[in-house]
């Protein structure tokens, strides 16, 4: 399996062009920490290869003593059966040519998330205060080199020699609500990229935002509401170790037109294109709704981001949210089966 690299605001893999088409399924690791329970994940996985997708976005981290399967249940300590587990999917993904994008820590509670370190914590008190509080910051390194320098009991391959893997990422759906100016979030973003590129200098890095523009930018966010989030999507993916920009599209959550979609992907494309030079991915979307209403949004992205894979453009692809195995249950109601 070739790497991918980028090449300016391109993906290549082997001297191809490389365009992600994919989806999210968050939970294999967890169910492959079972070994009676790896037929589900092989079953999203068999499914993926049949509908000819090439890249699954799925998590690396699940914290605390309550989470199910959790792969950090204590602070600094991590269970090597849930370990295993990712093992197990990456190598499953690797027999069958899937590429997996892998974030390292949750914005939100489910799966322990920020909120997690900052009760580990002694000296942190807001789910915010987790990008600069001392021990949050070390707990977050510690969990990120465990997972980078960790050899693979199945195949024996390093994570970080691992072309499978085609992106690391920071967290998934960073904000900074404290700070509606992005200090805190874009000196973390600096400090943890170039941190990360120090141990691996091979794969590619990625924060995994939702894309928000600040308030001052001339790219209005749908609802104005999301312009206090502590994030930019141009600054904050400038950074010389950010190699891929990321945004997320949810029409249900943030009180868009199903219209605007289209617009939402045209204006990341430009940021991408004029301001960072650097490959973009939509690699969040969902719609909620009757199928033939999700099919028909689907639809029209899709077209859009087909609009603007060409090899002078910066779109590298999408990935829908998110695909699950049958009698997975729809918790939030975006289930793709």
């Amino acid at each position: 399996m070739d790497w991918v690299q980028r090449q300016g605001c391109r993906l290549e893999a082997g001297g191809e062009p490389f365009v992600v088409d994919g989806c999210n399924t968050y939970y294999l690791m967890v169910y492959a920490a079972d070994p009676s329970l790896r037929p589900h994940v092989d079953a999203v996985l068999d499914r993926a290869v049949e509908m000819e997708l090439n890249t699954i976005r799925t998590w690396a981290f699940c914290d605390g003593p309550d989470e199910w399967n959790a792969l950090q249940p204590a602070p600094g300590v991590h269970d090597e059966n849930v370990l295993k587990g990712l093992d197990y999917v990456l190598r499953e993904a690797r027999r069958r040519e899937l590429r997996l994008i892998l974030p390292f820590v949750n914005y939100w509670p489910d799966y322990g998330g920020m909120d997690q370190y900052v009760a580990w914590s002694d000296s942190a008190r807001r789910r915010d205060d987790f990008y600069d509080d001392p021990e949050c910051r070390r707990l977050y390194r510690h969990h990120v080199r465990t997972i980078l320098e960790r050899e693979n009991t199945f195949t024996g391959i390093p994570y970080r020699d691992d072309p499978t893997i085609l992106a690391w990422e920071l967290a998934n759906e960073p904000r900074c609500p404290d700070d509606p100016g992005g200090w805190r979030l874009a000196t973390w973003i600096e400090e943890m990229t170039e941190w990360i590129a120090s141990l691996d200098d091979r794969h590619l890095i990625s924060v995994g935002m939702e894309g928000f523009f600040g308030p001052w930018n001339e790219h209005p966010n749908p609802p104005r509401w999301l312009d206090g989030q502590g994030m930019d999507f141009a600054w904050h993916h400038e950074p010389r170790h950010v190699d891929l920009a990321t945004f997320h599209l949810y029409p249900d959550h943030w009180w868009m037109h199903e219209a605007d979609g289209a617009h939402w992907i045209r204006r990341h494309v430009r940021v991408a294109r004029e301001v960072l030079n650097k490959p973009v991915l939509l690699e969040e979307f969902g719609k909620r709704g009757p199928q033939h209403v999700r099919e028909r949004c689907f639809r029209a992205w899709y077209d859009e981001i087909e609009q603007w894979t060409r090899p002078d453009q910066p779109v590298v692809g999408g990935l829908f949210w998110a695909l699950y195995h049958e009698g997975y249950p729809d918790y939030d109601g975006f289930g793709v089966y």
